[in-house]
């Protein structure tokens, strides 16, 4: 007697975790708004299914001046930073170190107005994970906002490598937000294992003939770079949604991640790059 193979052409998740067809992205209520999620084939048949991860962040809006506000930087060395508008001045989360928190793991912005020259800052700070992060950022003379490469969580200190001359300098939070595990492939390609919801509606679309996903905002895949430099991009990727954060919009991000799922490891040792990245540049961190 023959066996009889059921012929599955869409997702299926039975027992011993093994695809059959399409993964499907499924359904579910967000903010009470009913959301249907877009069917991704990452792999044939046979594929170990992954496991799809939410992340949940109500940001505030982003102060231009809430680090530094509109200074003349006379000398090269360590700013005076200020604790403004959606920072908080921490002295008990890291111990031993004074630190300048943000909400949510973002960006750092910086603007410019009359600067001649270019200006390199070095930010010292930590991640979402409590994980020291050195970045060393280039402010453009004549240019609009600018954002720094790396998400911080908190910043313990900036540092001018020189003067700003006429110029005057401020400092705040960003509008790029860290992501909590890798961001693979780029943006809008196939391969983009994260789909988001900004302020209640869908922030990208699906197309379905290119298999890929379009974003109302901009998404920074993870850096390839190893080991990480004070110049290479975040190492898990970032976020920036569709419009400016009010502290009022929500931002929820699925992210899809095979490489770390139990089913797929089945005991074997787990690669932590795979899920968080290379390991963060600090040296130099102060």
């Amino acid at each position: 007697m023959a066996l009889l193979t059921p012929n599955l052409t869409s997702g299926s998740a039975i027992n011993d975790g093994v695809r059959v067809g399409n993964v499907r992205g499924g359904s579910s209520y967000i903010n009470n708004v009913h959301v249907n999620y877009p069917t991704f084939d990452d792999g044939a048949p046979g594929i170990p299914i992954g496991i799809t991860y939410p992340y949940f962040i109500r940001p505030v809006v982003g102060s231009t001046g809430s680090l530094l506000l509109n200074t003349n930087i006379a000398a090269a060395g360590v700013l005076t930073l200020t604790a403004g508008a959606g920072v908080t001045l921490d002295t008990t989360t890291y111990p031993g170190y004074t630190a300048y928190s943000f909400d949510v793991a973002r960006t750092i912005a910086f603007s410019e107005t009359s600067l001649v020259n270019p200006m390199v800052f070095i930010i010292s700070g930590w991640d979402m994970y409590g994980i020291k992060v050195v970045e060393q950022f280039t402010l453009q003379a004549n240019t609009a906002q600018q954002y720094s490469k790396k998400a911080f969580k908190a910043v313990h200190t900036i540092q001018a490598q020189s003067a700003s001359g006429a110029g005057l300098i401020s400092i705040g939070q960003g509008y790029d937000f860290g992501m909590p595990f890798v961001v693979n492939g780029a943006a809008g390609q196939p391969g983009t294992n994260l789909f988001g919801m900004w302020g209640g509606v869908l922030d990208c679309t699906w197309d379905a003939v290119n298999e890929k996903l379009a974003f109302s905002g901009v998404v920074v895949p993870s850096s390839s770079v190893f080991p990480s430099t004070a110049i290479s991009s975040d190492v898990r990727g970032t976020y920036r949604p569709g419009s400016i954060p009010d502290g009022t919009k929500s931002l929820v991000v699925r992210m899809t991640l095979p490489q770390i799922d139990p089913i797929y490891t089945r005991g074997k040792t787990i690669n932590p790059s795979l899920a968080y990245g290379f390991p963060q540049y600090s040296t130099g961190w102060l």
